[in-house]
């Protein structure tokens, strides 16, 4: 990330220190190389891309629209995964993405081709128990193979001068494994082998897995658990006060008397959502124990109960359960798409929540919690609508969108959307907060400052310029569903997921790391 807030891809070779921004890629994810090395493909501003390393600006290549991982194959074929775990393909010299065969409800992430450019491997949710697993498909057929269970990011890594055979190299918890795996039959022989610990885990918003595999028998690994980040309290000043203990947090949200902090502790593939005394005492309670990744927590108004996200089934489906712990959570909406929660109304009938569609990306729906508890979707359009949450008041509904090609900060009036659209942010907006009387909107600036925007909220909306408070330090990309910070009811505290200690992360380099481990 730059000074001014935008994040870039870098790059770096292994024989130097020296690291240099590649120009024209704000905003970039998820990038991989062609077989030749000469371009770098990346998803940026809702479209798949690629550029020469040797000079010339990104070229698109197609949409997509909350596109993930991908792979470019050695016969000029990009393969890739949406955020629903569908898959696509399309010719490196760019056109339509046509969408892959799989079958209805399934979702396949982290797409790698083998040296047939037909076969390829992925990861899935759907092994035993729910838990993730590495398959092999063709491009041709819905049809796939289970390989692998328990294993997630997997690579094939072809024969070179220190291996005699091809090898799938995966991630299981925080071990590098590999096996043997003949790639023209599609068979695993022998037992898989550890070949590095403590190899960070990453999100799904990276390529694959904090490793990679050339086909010349080189293997980088970035090295350390887990990056800790640390939940530290601001006054409106930015001046620090004691942080709570720190945690693989993800995202966060206070309980209605701030005397609790609800997060998601874990990884993308495997989380549960913690609650955390905000007391000197500190105490820790687990509130979920499912093995899928539990995350997204929302507080009732009374504190009474929590509603999440959990990825049990294909995509995320909503969850509550009394925030005391006591008695199993309950299925509050069965979807077909993921969607996440993000915000409870004052008067406890409706959760609002981002229902991710591939059709017309992210969207704001409502599912009443009174009667028959049928969803109503409130805001659907072709750009991107998440992170809703309701005006004390239960007037009104802010949220960010893209509209504009950036993020902004916008309110419409709830529960009908079309009575009216105020945007409130300047210069870019991300995950919005009220303060408790409504009197003030918060939300994170590009560059990561928290703002204020003042509300008078009486006839007609009207909101007051943006001002600034203070620079977050806020962890992570903030183009995620996830919320990185939260407001105390009165908009005199901010608790903020700051950024993790990197210390101990570096990068290691194998060459012909097969070598005397084939088994």
């Amino acid at each position: 990330m730059d000074d001014g807030g935008r994040y870039y891809l870098l790059l770096r070779p292994l024989d130097s220190l020296a690291t240099q921004i590649l120009a024209g890629t704000e905003g970039a994810d998820a990038p991989f190389w062609s077989p030749d090395s000469r371009f770098l493909a990346f998803h940026a501003g809702s479209k798949l891309k690629k550029m020469e390393i040797g000079g010339g600006p990104p070229q698109t290549l197609c949409d997509a629209p909350g596109a993930a991982i991908g792979d470019w194959s050695r016969d000029g074929l990009i393969l890739f995964a949406d955020r629903q775990g569908r898959l696509f393909r399309v010719p490196a010299a760019g056109g339509s993405a046509a969408p892959v065969p799989m079958p209805e409800g399934e979702a396949r992430r982290f797409p790698r081709f083998l040296p047939d450019s037909r076969h390829y491997l992925y990861e899935s949710h759907r092994g035993r128990d729910g838990v993730d697993a590495v398959y092999v498909a063709s491009l041709d057929s819905p049809q796939a193979t289970p390989l692998v269970e328990s294993a997630y990011a997997p690579f094939f890594a072809p024969a070179h001068s220190g291996s005699d055979t091809g090898h799938l190299m995966f991630r299981r918890e925080g071990t590098l494994m590999a096996q043997r795996f003949d790639a023209a039959r599609l068979k695993l022989s022998g037992e898989p082998f550890p070949v590095a610990e403590e190899v960070m885990q990453t999100g799904a918003g990276t390529s694959g897995g904090p490793f990679a595999v050339s086909e010349n028998g080189v293997l980088a690994w970035r090295v350390g658990r887990q990056p800790q980040t640390q939940l530290l309290w601001f006054d409106r000043a930015g001046r620090h006060q004691k942080a709570l203990a720190p945690g693989q947090f993800r995202d966060m949200v206070l309980s209605p008397d701030a005397k609790q902090v609800a997060v998601t502790e874990g990884d993308t593939t495997a989380s549960d959502i913690w609650l955390l005394e905000v007391t000197p005492r500190g105490i820790r309670s687990r509130l979920t124990f499912h093995p899928a990744a539990d995350a997204y927590a929302v507080w009732s108004p009374d504190g009474g109960r929590i509603a999440f996200g959990s990825r049990r089934e294909r995509a995320v489906q909503l969850y509550w359960k009394a925030a005391s712990g006591a008695g199993a959570e309950e299925l509050l909406l069965k979807s077909d798409t993921v969607v996440v929660p993000t915000d409870w109304s004052r008067d406890g009938r409706y959760l609002v929540y981002t229902n991710l569609d591939p059709k017309t990306r992210n969207d704001l729906w409502v599912l009443p919690l009174l009667g028959d508890r049928k969803p109503q979707v409130f805001l659907q359009t072709e750009f991107d609508e998440s992170h809703g949450q309701f005006s004390p008041d239960g007037r009104f509904l802010a949220y960010q969108s893209n509209e504009t090609g950036r993020h902004e900060i916008y309110v419409r009036p709830f529960p009908v959307a079309s009575g009216g659209r105020w945007q409130v942010s300047s210069g870019g907006g991300y995950q919005p907060r009220w303060r408790r009387d409504g009197k003030e909107l918060f939300y994170v600036r590009p560059d990561q400052k928290i703002m204020a925007v003042g509300v008078n909220a009486g006839t007609a909306f009207q909101s007051s310029a943006p001002q600034e408070l203070f620079d977050s330090q806020i962890a992570g990309n903030m183009l995620t569903q996830s919320y990185r910070y939260s407001v105390t009811p009165d908009g005199q505290r901010f608790l903020v997921n700051t950024l993790p200690d990197l210390e101990g992360s570096a990068v290691t380099v194998v060459v012909n790391w097969a070598a005397g481990r084939t088994r």
